[in-house]
């Protein structure tokens, strides 16, 4: 069972749908919903017929927030069609239509996303974290995969920008 450093353990295992393929990609999604505690219990009970999920929630405090770990990592997770194969899911409490500010004041949330993308994408050997080549929202996947009636999560205003550099800060500090 693969685990990230820290992160608080409560898997689920309706999402595990065997082993994924390979790693190519770690892919942000929003939850469209502010209670991590709802979304995992909308996971558990497997609300949906094909049971999605995701690898890893952050909650939207202002404070550091754990990280929720609902599978192992190298668990294939329906999150992102057209790359569930390729990659690992990340759910953050927020809403595609957040403006800028919106995501910028939830630095917690913003500090622990960019730990984790720097962690995995070390673990995974996928070098230092870059948009849009080792990292992608859930409408990166829906564009790239072209995907019909696909997800736009995070949003357009997502701050890609201070995720990122955050996170190769990290990863420059931690892994050289």
């Amino acid at each position: 069972m693969k685990k990230l450093y820290g992160a608080d353990l409560r898997i689920l295992p309706i999402i595990d749908h065997g082993r994924r393929e390979r790693t190519e990609y770690i892919v942000v999604h929003d939850m469209e919903a502010d209670n991590i505690d709802g979304v995992e219990a909308y996971f558990r009970h497997g609300a949906t017929k094909d049971a999605v999920g995701a690898h890893l929630g952050i909650a939207s405090t202002l404070t550091r927030p754990k990280v929720r770990q609902w599978a192992d990592l190298d668990a294939l997770v329906y999150h992102a069609v057209g790359a569930n194969h390729l990659s690992i899911g990340i759910e953050l409490c927020g809403f595609a239509s957040l403006k800028r500010w919106q995501w910028i004041k939830r630095r917690g949330q913003r500090i622990a996303l960019a730990e984790t993308l720097a962690r995995l994408c070390h673990a995974y050997g996928l070098g230092a974290p870059r948009h849009l080549r080792n990292v992608l929202g859930h409408g990166d996947v829906t564009a790239r995969y072209k995907v019909a009636g696909g997800h736009t999560d995070p949003g357009e205003s997502f701050p890609w920008d201070a995720v990122i550099r955050l996170a190769r800060s990290r990863y420059a500090k931690w892994y050289g």
